[in-house]
């Protein structure tokens, strides 16, 4: 909001400029504490991460701490390069490659596609995940499914409610993990 402001507030000093309005008014705008500092402890993640009881959500959980990646990244990641579209465009698995795909800017901040070795744990959950691709007869179009169905949201923020709750920690949030990680990496000069 406060950006939007922002540009508002310059196209009314120019317009004043220009002599189209008379004067522009004070405008006060609200900044709220809420930057979220929350990190988790280093050696933390796998505890709760191998707490969550179900797989497909344990290692949706784990991309996430081990990329950084945006969770809509991992929401909807298919096995094949899905067909371009004008608004969208969806991260994807290589697998002969090797390689993690996240082309487009729709789903960017920095407008630049991604590209993210599978190495390590990352080639293990992957794997994992192609071994369950076929769930209940359906062999499903997303890394990350039940039955079919790519995981939501809800059913993630369930999983992890229960897994903070019965740690002893209702202050952790998913994004914790990504704030790790960032740290992480930069500790790591990755």
């Amino acid at each position: 909001v406060d950006r939007w402001a922002g540009v508002l507030m310059a196209a009314l000093h120019l317009a004043e400029e220009n002599r189209r309005v008379p004067f522009v008014p004070k405008v006060h705008f609200f900044h709220p504490e809420n930057t979220r500092e929350g990190f988790l402890e280093p050696g933390f993640a796998p505890v709760i991460l191998d707490s969550l009881e179900s797989e497909v959500i344990r290692d949706f959980f784990w991309i996430f701490y081990c990329t950084g990646i945006r969770p809509i990244n991992i929401e909807h990641m298919y096995w094949t390069e899905p067909d371009p579209r004008p608004k969208h465009s969806y991260s994807f698995v290589d697998r002969d490659k090797g390689l993690l795909w996240i082309p487009r800017a729709s789903r960017s901040k920095n407008k630049k596609p991604n590209v993210i070795a599978l190495v390590g744990i990352l080639a293990e959950i992957i794997e994992r995940r192609w071994q369950k691709r076929t769930e209940g007869g359906v062999i499903s179009s997303f890394v990350f499914h039940t039955k079919g169905e790519r995981i939501w949201q809800n059913s993630r923020f369930r999983a992890w409610d229960k897994a903070r709750t019965a740690l002893g920690r209702p202050d952790l949030i998913p994004y914790d993990l990504r704030r790790s990680f960032t740290r992480d990496a930069d500790d790591a000069d990755v």
